[in-house]
C-alpha cells in the first residue's frame, strides 16, 4: 500500500466516530477495504477449507503451485476476506504466488483457541492437497509477508537437518529490513525473523 492509500485509510477511519459494537466495527472495516476493488486480472474462487470459509486468488504470471496462506488482520475480533481482499490478491501478485485467504472464527463469539484451530485446519487442508510445506508461505495484515528467496535456494534439495535450518534462518533474518517501534528494535525484529523461520522449519522437518 503506497503512502497516498495509507492517508486515504486514515481519513476514512477518522471521518466517523469509532464504532463501539463488534458488528459495527466489522462492517466499517469491510466498507474501508471495499474502497479498493480487486484488480480486473485477479481471479477469485470461494473454497471450503475443511469447514472454514476461504478464498483462492491468483493473477496472471503467478505460480499456482506456490501458496501464500493469508490470515487477515483485526486483532482476531474483526476483519474478513472482504476487508483484505485487495491486499491479499496484490500480496500474491508481488510474491508471484497463488493465495488462500481464510475467514477464521472471531472473538468474542468464538474465543481462543477457535482462530488458532482454524489456522491449523487451513495448514492441514493445503498439506492434504499434496502441497509441500516448502511451497507454502504464511502471511497476514499485521506482519508483512516476505519471501526469503536466498533461504529458499539454500534449502532446495537438502535434508532439513540442524545445519540447513540454521543457514536458512540466518538468510531469512538477513532478508528482513524492519523498523524500530514500540514493539521492539530493528535488531530484535530481525533476530525474531530467524527464530520463527527455524521454528517453522523444525516443525515440518
Amino acid at each position: 500500500m503506497v503512502q497516498s492509500e495509507i492517508e486515504v485509510v486514515r481519513a476514512l477511519l477518522s471521518s466517523k466516530p469509532r464504532p463501539i459494537g463488534w458488528a459495527e466495527r466489522r462492517q466499517r472495516l469491510d466498507e474501508i477495504g471495499s474502497v479498493w476493488p480487486v484488480a480486473d486480472d485477479a481471479k477469485l474462487a470461494a473454497v471450503n477449507v475443511s469447514g472454514v470459509p476461504g478464498e483462492w486468488s491468483i493473477v496472471p504470471g503467478s505460480d499456482a503451485s506456490r501458496i501464500l496462506l493469508f490470515f487477515h488482520g483485526g486483532g482476531y475480533c474483526s476483519g474478513s476476506i472482504l476487508s483484505h481482499r485487495r491486499m491479499v490478491s496484490e500480496a500474491g501478485r508481488a510474491a508471484g504466488m497463488r493465495t488462500l485467504a481464510v475467514a477464521y472464527r472471531l472473538a468474542p463469539e468464538y474465543p481462543f483457541p477457535a482462530a488458532y484451530d482454524d489456522v491449523l485446519t487451513a495448514w492441514r487442508f493445503l498439506r492434504d492437497q499434496g502441497i509441500p510445506a516448502a511451497r507454502i508461505a504464511i502471511g497476514g495484515a499485521g506482519p508483512v509477508p516476505l519471501r526469503a528467496r536466498e533461504a529458499e535456494r539454500a534449502l532446495l534439495g537438502r535434508r532439513l537437518d540442524d545445519a540447513a535450518v540454521r543457514e536458512a534462518a540466518a538468510l531469512a533474518a538477513a532478508a528482513t529490513d524492519p523498523i524500530a517501534d514500540l514493539r521492539g528494535s530493528a535488531a530484535y525484529k530481525r533476530a525474531m525473523a530467524g527464530v520463527w523461520t527455524a521454528r517453522a522449519l523444525r516443525a515440518v522437518a
